[in-house]
């Protein structure tokens, strides 16, 4: 991490005007030192430093260079690790969520969603704001703290590419232009009901890349050739939109059946840009979309976990800070969860992110009062020396969710039923 953040500042020539107290890397890396530790940013974070005089930080201080620290460094920082772990064959996942036959298609299968981060203020009661009425909680008051958009990769569940918004009240299809900049030659993304553009459509087929997404009610079908009828499924070649109208032809798969978590069964209808069904069957793209919902356990995990349900500050810019900052520690913890995935031979989904923190916090307690050298190790290494000094169980380290492992094994039994349809 440290040398990912000299190259940046290096590149970047990026300096305070003024240099008495913190320099930019010591500020970072206190950040993401507070990150980890779900460590407020303004006051207990400051504790971490000392002056020459031996004195810690003031609050006055922190915050000012927070108002002039620039995101963009958190920014170009994120992506530089994400290349790093994409570009790396150690990092990828050994049972990833995308089947084989999908990953010798696509280079990258990734899920994108958006999410708003609420700000809690220590209000009583429910009252009015800039005209509009906010939720209250335990007492507090509820805002919101702006819209975070993520690309996630369902191999590895690493983040392929994140941007923030201030405002609260934008649509999903406000971030085309960073979508489009994530978006490769080769790969297939799932995207969720809210990114139905037509823009965007033809932004992601001119980049040579392809996408799977509900069926909006109320879309124009200006032509429809059915390719393949069933009785569990119907795919047809159809031709959407009259003004505006869309220059490429798409896939429509109608299912039924479809095993939810609720216990019940649903129906769906999907869109795809891949319109060659020996490229990608219906039940390879039933199957794609059904992982999408992983993106939304990412959040989860984001929020609750690393504590970014908690703003620390009603600032955006502050709010950007500890965003980018949340996403860069999960990635550092992420890695660490492919190498214990990779070693129990499970699903990287299947190893508890806030297990894995309670681990390597045990250790590092243990390394502390033993006292003894903190030696660079690899990640491997590191899982079965934090196992060993702590005690505990491999399957310590495993999430537990009987419900979703049985909602699993129906909907496995859902997509070989589909397969053997295919094949007669």
């Amino acid at each position: 991490m440290s040398r990912f953040i000299d190259q940046v500042l290096e590149e970047g020539h990026y300096r305070f005007k003024r240099n008495r107290v913190y320099t930019l890397k010591e500020l970072l890396l206190l950040l993401l030192k507070a990150c980890t530790q779900n460590i407020t940013l303004k006051s207990e974070t400051a504790i971490y430093g000392s002056q020459e005089t031996g004195k810690p930080y003031t609050r006055q201080n922190l915050e000012y260079r927070l108002d002039h620290f620039p995101e963009e460094i958190l920014q170009k920082v994120l992506e530089k690790i994400s290349l790093s772990y994409h570009r790396n064959p150690l990092a990828k996942s050994h049972d990833s969520l995308v089947s084989r036959k999908v990953a010798k298609q696509f280079k990258l299968v990734l899920a994108i969603d958006g999410t708003t981060l609420d700000q809690i203020r220590k209000t009583k009661g429910l009252y009015r704001e800039r005209g509009e009425v906010l939720k209250t909680h335990k007492g507090y008051t509820v805002t919101s703290g702006g819209h975070m958009l993520v690309k996630l990769d369902l191999s590895n569940l690493m983040i392929v590419g994140a941007s923030y918004h201030a405002n609260p009240l934008v649509n999903d299809t406000n971030f085309i232009e960073e979508h489009l900049s994530w978006t490769k030659k080769k790969t297939l993304t799932m995207m969720d009901r809210g990114f139905y553009s037509f823009a965007l459509f033809e932004g992601i087929l001119q980049a040579g890349a392809h996408f799977i997404i509900p069926f909006r009610k109320g879309t124009r079908i200006v032509s429809k050739t059915v390719l393949t009828q069933t009785a569990e499924y119907r795919e047809s070649l159809v031709q959407i939109g009259v003004k505006p109208k869309l220059n490429y032809p798409l896939r429509l798969i109608e299912y039924d059946h479809f095993p939810t978590f609720a216990g019940k069964e649903a129906p769906r209808v999907l869109l795809t840009s891949v319109i060659n069904p020996q490229k990608l069957p219906a039940e390879e793209v039933i199957r794609c979309y059904a992982q999408r919902w992983t993106i939304e356990t990412f959040f989860k995990r984001i929020k609750t976990d690393l504590a970014l349900s908690r703003l620390r500050s009603s600032k955006s810019r502050h709010i950007d800070i500890q965003a980018l900052c949340t996403l860069i520690v999960y990635q550092i913890y992420n890695r660490f969860r492919i190498a214990i995935a990779n070693e129990l031979r499970r699903s990287v989904q299947d190893i508890s992110l806030a297990k894995e923190m309670q681990l390597l916090k045990a250790y590092a307690h243990k390394l502390s009062l033993s006292r003894q050298s903190q030696k660079k190790t690899g990640w491997k290494a590191l899982f079965h020396k934090a196992i060993r000094s702590c005690g505990k169980s491999i399957s310590m380290v495993v999430e537990k969710n009987r419900k979703a492992e049985a909602v699993r094994l129906i909907r496995e039994i859902y997509y070989l039923k589909l397969s053997r349809l295919q094949a007669a």
